[in-house]
């Protein structure tokens, strides 16, 4: 299984489904109607150990295995939560071998 692993502050934080780890949480700060933040999953093929590079930005695994990492924009609103990130119908969904073409 793939490690999923979360910057918070710089520094890396893995997740384990929809569990917390409770050494990880600073306090619990409630979601209100127009708060705005960003949601920065990496998932790492390999180990979770990650460094930035020099340009402070750039992360990359240790062990140099493949991972991805993505970004969504979310907003709290009224009555949910809005997605600022969300691709146009149908582009959000990655093409896989032999459906390009």
């Amino acid at each position: 299984a793939p490690n999923i692993l979360h910057f918070h502050k710089k520094r890396p934080v893995r997740l384990r489904g929809h569990e917390e780890q409770a050494d990880q949480r600073e306090g619990d700060l409630p979601l209100k109607p127009g708060m705005i933040f960003t949601v920065e999953p990496m998932i790492n093929l390999g180990r979770p150990d990650v460094a930035l590079l020099s340009d402070g930005w750039t992360a990359v695994t240790r062990d140099r295995s493949l991972s991805a990492q993505y970004e969504h924009s979310i907003g709290i609103t009224e009555t949910g939560v809005e997605i600022f990130t969300l691709s146009p119908t149908g582009l959000h969904t990655p093409h896989t071998s032999g459906e390009m073409g």
